[in-house]
């Protein structure tokens, strides 16, 4: 697959205040804001954000590097431990990748309890929802959340269990059409809860925030954005180390890549 690597701090897009108009302030206003923000606020991030990254032209996955969360009480809302983790610590990377699906469609897939069904990288993968998942999907209701429990093994002889806090939201398209010229979307999210076990060799993995939002610039194709801010040491590696910022983002596109293959199946 071909992938471009485009900058993230640079670009403008339509401004709408208070709504960042660059993709980095935009990757950390969409985490900040996941829930709390208004639906007005949020397509006025995607409209700024589809400026940004031509979504109806896209056609092939644009990476990159995203600075630090700031903010530690935004960066780890979800934590249960004592030592709350300094999010300074947490490197940041982002995707934007299209894919071939329906939006409807690609937000099952994204939430449902089996993700193994797309990523033959857990050892083992339970999804426990804390609201009925088939009405989200549905949209019949426009938010649900759920824990999760991962054991994951790295081609770096360590094994570890993780624990994640994780949601997502519809976005409904607003009365006033000019103003959410995009349509309905959706948004994902979930945090490392606590420190991960390693299982199997040494390491520590204490921080992973994600965000992503995904939207239909036409009929037959969505764009998927993601977030992602991760703070992991193991053996000789860390979370600044290319080849697994590399390997972390491979991993995202080979979800995405199966995903679109099922859906065209």
């Amino acid at each position: 697959m071909t992938v471009a690597w485009i900058g993230w701090l640079v670009g403008c897009g339509p401004q709408a205040e208070p709504v960042p108009d660059d993709l980095e302030g935009l990757f950390h206003f969409l985490w900040a804001e996941r829930s709390t923000a208004s639906d007005e606020d949020l397509h006025a991030a995607l409209v700024n954000l589809d400026a940004l990254v031509d979504g109806a032209s896209l056609s092939e996955p644009l990476l990159g590097r995203s600075e630090s969360l700031d903010d530690v009480e935004q960066a780890q809302s979800f934590w249960v431990g004592d030592d709350v983790p300094d999010p300074a610590g947490a490197a940041g990377m982002t995707l934007v990748d299209p894919i071939q699906c329906d939006r409807e469609t690609i937000a099952r897939f994204m939430t449902q309890a089996d993700q193994q069904a797309f990523f033959d990288g857990f050892d083992a993968f339970e999804r426990e929802f804390l609201e009925d998942w088939e009405s989200w999907v549905a949209q019949e209701t426009e938010r649900v959340s759920w824990d999760e429990a991962q054991t994951v093994s790295m081609p770096i002889d360590v094994t570890y269990d993780a624990e994640f806090r994780g949601g997502a939201r519809w976005v409904p398209p607003l009365d006033d059409e000019g103003s959410s010229p995009l349509g309905r979307f959706f948004l994902v999210w979930h945090n490392l809860v606590q420190p991960a076990v390693f299982t199997s060799g040494e390491g520590e993995f204490t921080q992973e925030v994600k965000i992503a939002l995904v939207y239909a610039p036409g009929d037959d194709r969505v764009v998927h954005v993601q977030g992602l801010w991760r703070e992991i040491h193991a053996g000789l590696v860390d979370s600044e180390t290319e080849a697994i910022l590399d390997l972390t983002l491979d991993a995202i596109l080979d979800i995405d890549q199966a995903m679109g293959d099922v859906c065209g199946a």
